[in-house]
């Protein structure tokens, strides 16, 4: 089932209904060590909803509160914080995750295209939004372009 869960007032009021758009549905081929992960955290969930007396729905979610029902989507931020604090790690929003996961995939030379699909975007928002770049291909381009310079003036003496 293709959904789309959104807190609509910032208080815990969720809706759930058709995801935004029709790339928001697509099914994403992960790789094997996620997919058993995830498998695992399903199993996992099914039993504790089991010791519970909850029957187990296909379309349950994954992650849910002690009693089974879906986690709030703020609380994945504050989850997010709880971890980088127990890790030592300084706090970076969550959203930063889906900026990294765009900019590792363009520096791998994954093609436009299937990185904005993997996303659920179109190209252009892809580009301009979630694309950035690190200081080590800044300075990667910088030694580039002065290759390209310095070849240039030595050519013309």
């Amino acid at each position: 089932m293709e959904r789309g869960r959104v807190d609509v007032d910032g208080r815990g009021h969720t809706v759930v209904g058709p995801t935004k758009t029709r790339a928001g549905t697509c099914t994403l081929p992960l790789p094997p060590h996620m997919r058993k992960a995830l498998t695992t955290m399903r199993t996992r969930r099914d039993e504790e909803l089991l010791a519970l007396g909850r029957r187990v729905q296909p379309d349950d979610y994954l992650a849910t509160d002690e009693i089974g029902r879906p986690l709030r989507p703020e609380r994945y931020s504050d989850m997010w914080r709880e971890f980088c604090d127990e890790a030592g790690v300084r706090r970076v929003v969550l959203h930063a995750a889906r900026h990294t996961s765009v900019t590792a995939m363009r520096d791998r030379a994954v093609p436009d295209h299937v990185v904005a699909a993997w996303h659920g975007h179109d190209e252009v928002t892809m580009r301009q939004t979630y694309s950035h770049a690190r200081e080590d291909t800044l300075a990667a381009a910088g030694v580039a372009i002065g290759e390209v310079m310095s070849g240039g003036l030595a050519g013309q003496r």
